[in-house]
């Protein structure tokens, strides 16, 4: 089915489990609105706002409640996915270009085999108060930052593998904020022209006893520890800040990023 020139495209409401397969939908503020399911899958969809450098991009898939939430290939034009307040989320050989890709509210889940290119206006993914992220064999390019993460109302725990976050286009490619763990290895880091910082680590309380381990990371023309030292923002730039990045040892290497291949999409976006 197609869905265009709507302001939602469907709206479910209600327990039981709610699915949706090929569909296209073409619409102004949100396509799929799904509110309190016990499960929820999203697969074989593509998404397209309409609405090219909106200063909040409106969500192709927007889940609240849902027990499991699954989205999965799946592709998003200047639209996001939305998922909040969910224990079981994945999302899996997505592909998103010209906007946010994913927003994670309080959910415990994975990302992964995924690829997106995103707008100078937006976050690649973002995280709040969750439980355990993963973020697995998947490319984050461009964006306002890559990847932004906080635990204000609840400890986040960001694990990432096999990535390559690249080209953000603001201030950073990782803002880690207060009560953030992260465990980020074997990924290809590659700044962005002009930005000032890689990683910026803000709001940590010592008591908390958060840690950033970003150890075994490739950091292209910047793998060295004199580089690093000045493009990463933690308790050596802030006394106020009560964690310190830790990326030793560094790769001297690339990393491959993603096991499973998106075909010629994917060869192109590793190509720019």
């Amino acid at each position: 089915m197609t869905f265009e020139n709507l302001k939602f495209g469907v709206v479910s409401a209600g327990r039981g489990d709610v699915g949706f397969e090929d569909l296209r939908c073409v619409v102004g503020e949100v396509s799929l609105l799904v509110n309190g399911p016990e499960s929820c899958f999203v697969r074989d969809c593509s998404f397209s706002s309409g609405l090219p450098n909106s200063d909040d991009y409106p969500a192709g898939i927007a889940a609240f409640g849902p027990g499991d939430a699954i989205v999965s290939n799946c592709t998003f034009e200047d639209a996001r996915i939305y998922i909040d307040h969910c224990p079981r989320a994945v999302v899996s050989d997505c592909t998103a270009d010209s906007g946010v890709f994913v927003v994670f509210w309080d959910v415990s889940g994975t990302i992964r085999r995924s690829i997106a290119h995103c707008s100078s206006r937006s976050v690649g993914i973002s995280v709040s108060d969750g439980d355990t992220i993963r973020i697995e064999d998947t490319v984050v390019e461009g964006g306002w930052r890559n990847v932004t993460a906080d635990g204000s109302a609840g400890h986040t725990v960001l694990i990432i593998e096999r990535c390559a976050f690249r080209d953000p286009t603001w201030t950073t490619n990782f803002d880690f904020g207060y009560n953030v763990t992260v465990e980020a290895h074997n990924n290809d880091i590659r700044a962005g022209a002009g930005v000032p910082y890689i990683v910026t680590a803000w709001g940590y309380s010592e008591a908390l006893g958060n840690y950033i381990d970003m150890g075994n990371n490739y950091w292209g023309e910047h793998s060295s520890a004199a580089a690093l030292d000045s493009l990463i923002y933690d308790d050596n730039d802030d006394p106020s800040i009560n964690v310190i990045v830790n990326y030793e040892p560094i790769r001297t290497e690339s990393v491959p990023a993603g096991k499973k291949s998106l075909g010629d999409l994917k060869a192109w976006f590793l190509g720019r």
